[in-house]
């Protein structure tokens, strides 16, 4: 599962600046105006110009944190401006950050679903994943997480098709074992959702440090400038 980081009406915790959980209910940013709306059945009410903060949840994980000033407060709705955010540990399992990065995909074994058995005749049993020869693809992920990617093709697979892929990044990222879990037709192509398989420690917290780099420069609304340099 994914989520995208312009989803409105996410869920959401309102917390005041200790951390402490005022009311649940379902948040939207408006980046235009550097602004984020909580509304809920019962919100408390609370003064112009109150700090707090609005947690982003997904599958009861905070992932996203925004910070500000209260500007509209009702019963049932609270707007905080001047917002900040803060990605948290975890949401680059979460959210997709775009690219478009050249890969090298390795068909390594298909999956064949095993046709119904016809009626009247013996079931046949469960046919195997069919192992095939290796055949290399060029292609371009458009898509990545720490969990899964995206690319398109014209190309045929099937849901079930497994890989190793080859990101051709300065900190080359070799040989990752995934497999196709969702694919969607369009045109005369495909995109494709791959999801990471097992790997060994060391090709994942090489992943890992790159997603989570990656994540950082695409799904904060609000990047931190760098220092400027003195000179």
């Amino acid at each position: 599962m994914h989520e995208t980081k312009g989803r409105r009406g996410f869920p959401a915790l309102l917390k005041d600046m200790d951390g402490k959980i005022l009311a649940e209910g379902e948040a939207t940013v408006f980046a235009e105006s550097r602004s984020i709306d909580f509304a809920s059945d019962f919100v408390p009410m609370y003064r112009m110009g109150t700090k707090l903060q609005i947690a982003r949840v997904f599958e009861n994980k905070e992932i996203h944190l925004f910070s500000g000033e209260v500007f509209l407060s009702d019963k049932n709705l609270i707007r905080l401006v001047s917002i900040t955010d803060r990605l948290l540990p975890g949401s680059e399992y979460v959210y997709f950050s775009e690219t478009k990065i050249p890969a090298v995909l390795k068909l390594v074994q298909r999956h064949r679903e095993p046709k119904p058995p016809k009626k009247h005749l013996f079931f046949k049993k469960h046919q195997e994943p069919v192992k095939v020869p290796e055949s290399v693809y060029a292609i371009t992920v458009s898509a990545l997480s720490g969990r899964q990617l995206e690319f398109i093709s014209n190309q045929i697979f099937e849901i079930g098709d497994r890989f190793v892929i080859t990101l051709q990044l300065p900190q080359e990222l070799r040989e990752m074992p995934i497999y196709i879990s969702q694919a969607f037709a369009f045109g005369k192509g495909c995109m494709y959702r791959c999801t990471f398989d097992k790997m060994d420690d060391e090709l994942r917290n090489g992943l890992n440090q790159f997603v989570r780099h990656m994540n950082q420069q695409e799904n904060s609304f609000f990047p931190k400038e760098p220092p400027a340099v003195q000179s």
